[in-house]
């Protein structure tokens, strides 16, 4: 058995039908248009943003690789402790301080950066062991001293006296003093 529907429409009516099924087809072609561009408008804001810290990366590696560059000057070339040990010579000497000792502590290594170690023992004035630091301070490559102890105040009921001037002439006489102290140079492995 068949049924059959007959729908007798009149032309406005077929109209507005075919109207409202081209409106929504129409609809549905334009949203999954529009959902599509969304997606690529997203896809392409995740892009630029991503490339853009892509550009303030290599921006900031360059700052970097210049900041290096001129930092990397003050840093030794290829320092061994036979080199090391005749800067410090060469200070002592200048300064008229007297080296007791000197002798290797070792060499730390991290990364491409090497840390040369000397134990020194010095006999000298207070003002020549004034002048014996202010030239590695004026030094241009990284010496570091990392410790310092000095002992050997003779006069020290003088230095305590509430007198200035017997404070200063204790201090300016030829009072020795013995300083023992590492210092640590700094220098790139190539």
């Amino acid at each position: 058995m068949s049924i059959q529907f007959n729908i007798n429409l009149d032309e406005n009516a077929k109209v507005i039908i075919t109207s409202a099924v081209i409106v929504f087809v129409t609809f549905f072609i334009c949203s999954s248009i529009a959902k599509r561009q969304i997606r690529k408008g997203h896809y392409a804001r995740s892009k630029i943003e991503e490339e853009r810290k892509k550009l303030v990366l290599r921006q900031e590696i360059g700052k970097i690789e210049i900041k290096r560059n001129e930092y990397i000057k003050y840093f030794h070339g290829n320092l061994n402790q036979q080199d090391f040990r005749s800067i410090i010579s060469g200070f002592a000497g200048r300064s008229s301080v007297e080296i007791v000792s000197i002798k290797s502590v070792g060499i730390e290594d991290f990364a491409n950066i090497s840390k040369s170690l000397l134990a020194v023992n010095l006999r000298c004035t207070y003002n020549q062991l004034v002048d014996f630091l202010a030239k590695i301070e004026k030094f241009t490559e990284i010496i570091k001293i990392e410790e310092l102890s000095v002992a050997g105040l003779v006069d020290f009921k003088g230095y305590l006296t509430e007198n200035e001037d017997r404070k200063t002439e204790v201090m300016e006489s030829d009072t020795k003093a013995t300083v023992s102290f590492t210092i640590a140079a700094y220098s790139i492995k190539h």
